[in-house]
């Protein structure tokens, strides 16, 4: 056996192999102004860039699985991937998380209103919607979606929530 062998006790999930390796895997982007904002799947960042450079980097402490930005761009929303998940909520200008709240089973696919009031996230394998009061990061409500929500979009007159299942 090498050195470069799998610690078979060394693993994500309990499932997935630790390479021994740091990989960013951007995952979702989203611009707003003129910053570009990349969550960094196994890199456990938020990379914000301006101007074609990297601005800022955020570390999440946890895999992102959806982000959502304020129309100005000085808050972003988090999801972390995690059967404990949470959601975020990141001060861009300084780089300093706010909140970080609890959000279920494996939180996804975040989406901010339009009005700017409600942050949603889906849970994927609990089959909810959950909605979080963008100031306070209060949960205040949750729906049922059909099976393993996976991406989610908002009407712009903020009257409809589009749900895409997995399965």
């Amino acid at each position: 056996m090498t050195s470069n062998m799998l610690n078979a006790n060394s693993a994500v999930y309990g499932d997935i192999p630790n390479y021994g390796e740091k990989y960013l895997s951007p995952d979702f982007v989203k611009a707003c102004n003129d910053r570009v904002f990349i969550t960094a799947r196994t890199g456990d960042e938020l990379i914000i860039l301006s101007k074609d450079k990297i601005q800022r980097r955020v570390a999440l402490g946890g895999h992102p699985s959806g982000v959502a930005i304020s129309k100005d761009g000085k808050i972003a929303y988090v999801s972390i991937a995690h059967p404990d998940g949470k959601l975020l909520k990141i001060n861009t200008v300084n780089g300093k998380i706010i909140a970080n709240v609890p959000a279920g089973h494996m939180p996804r696919a975040v989406e901010l209103s339009p009005n700017g009031k409600v942050v949603y996230v889906a849970n994927q394998f609990e089959n909810i919607i959950r909605a979080f009061d963008a100031k306070s990061l209060k949960e205040i409500g949750k729906g049922n979606a059909i099976r393993d929500p996976f991406s989610i979009a908002i009407t712009p007159d903020n009257t409809k929530i589009l749900v895409a299942n997995q399965l």
